[in-house]
């Protein structure tokens, strides 16, 4: 019986392995030198006003680029801007501005999770010296059109989101206000798509709506990337949340990946959270798409389908996983069935 239930179809193969590239990774290739161009044009402004601040902003640029799976925060401007067929120099403004912004986050939500008696200064005034400089230039891009003031109230919401985010971690009561500051937390993606608007000088509400959909899709597939070291520092995602159950006898301080995967499996949480995530972008896509045909590029970036289609895999391996895993006692036949989940996992997790 174990034989059987330890068939090929408990994990990915070992070449599927090598071969399946993460959809972040299809992201980062096709922009590279955009990447490049923006990162070396920020870092020139910023050593003009202080060299030791400007390598702070290097110093967490290389981090994040040492980050599996990769990340692609940095890069939602060129997200954008390809659905929606938009002048590359356009883009490439909007860019440099989120990078800005999207340094200071990365800076703000090391102290929010690392908290620390002695905070560290440099980091400070360099997480300061981003905020102002991303957010003068959003301000200025959108300054006496409609879009300014969405660029202020997605600053606003995003801190007050962050703030309640920390504040309720260990929460399990109330998981819809657990979705909302998941969501609401990464309103500051919205900045992107104002200045986009407004710099372009076309009407385009819906790429606003577009990324208001997907915002907690893309906070799920970040927490599914970190979902150990949450339950290990006791911050209840909506993923660990739904799966509260049967977590609830393993010990944060030892247990084994494996149990928190095994759990997340065997309670259905991972497998909806997944589902939620594929149809939350599929629909959203899919309103992008038949609200105005002629905005989108014809050659949408790849990044999408590649997405779905290894959410529809991880779906599938995961349905088929969680049965033998009820069935199974054999000890190696679970080792190997959730190793395979992992793998999969590995491809569909987002770090922003």
């Amino acid at each position: 019986m174990n034989a059987i239930l330890c068939g090929p179809e408990t994990s990915m193969p070992a070449n599927a392995r090598d071969t399946v590239e993460h959809p972040a990774t299809t992201l980062r290739v096709a922009h590279r030198s955009d990447l490049r161009s923006t990162r070396a044009s920020l870092l020139r402004d910023l050593r003009g006003i202080s060299r030791p601040l400007a390598r702070v902003a290097a110093r967490v640029m290389r981090q994040r680029d040492l980050l599996t799976p990769p990340a692609i925060g940095e890069l939602w401007p060129w997200l954008i801007g390809d659905l929606a067929s938009l002048p590359s120099a356009e883009v490439q403004k909007v860019s440099k501005a989120w990078l800005a912004i999207y340094l200071y986050t990365l800076l703000l939500d090391k102290q929010c999770d690392e908290p620390s008696d002695s905070p560290n200064p440099t980091d400070a005034l360099t997480g300061a010296l981003l905020f102002e400089y991303g957010l003068g230039d959003f301000l200025v891009m959108t300054a006496g059109t409609k879009w300014q003031a969405t660029v202020r109230d997605a600053v606003r919401c995003s801190l007050r989101d962050q703030e309640l985010d920390v504040r309720m971690a260990a929460r399990v009561d109330d998981p819809v206000c657990k979705r909302q500051t998941a969501a609401g937390k990464n309103a500051g993606f919205l900045m992107c798509t104002a200045a986009l608007s407004a710099l372009t000088q076309i009407d385009k509400p819906v790429l606003d709506e577009f990324a208001k959909s997907v915002l907690l899709a893309f906070q799920h597939l970040d927490d599914i990337a970190d979902y150990d070291d949450d339950w290990r520092r006791g911050n209840f995602t909506p993923l660990l949340i739904a799966a509260r159950g049967h977590l609830a006898n393993l010990d944060p301080t030892v247990s084994a990946k494996s149990l928190i995967l095994e759990g997340l499996v065997i309670s259905g949480a991972l497998r909806d959270i997944l589902s939620e995530t594929k149809t939350s972008v599929e629909c959203a896509l899919q309103r992008l798409s038949s609200t105005s045909p002629t905005a989108i590029s014809p050659n949408a970036p790849p990044f999408f389908s590649h997405l779905i289609t290894a959410l529809e895999e991880a779906i599938g391996g995961i349905d088929r996983s969680a049965r033998l895993l009820k069935e199974s006692q054999d000890d190696e036949c679970r080792r190997l069935l959730l190793e395979g989940i992992d793998q999969r996992l590995r491809i569909v997790a987002q770090q922003s």
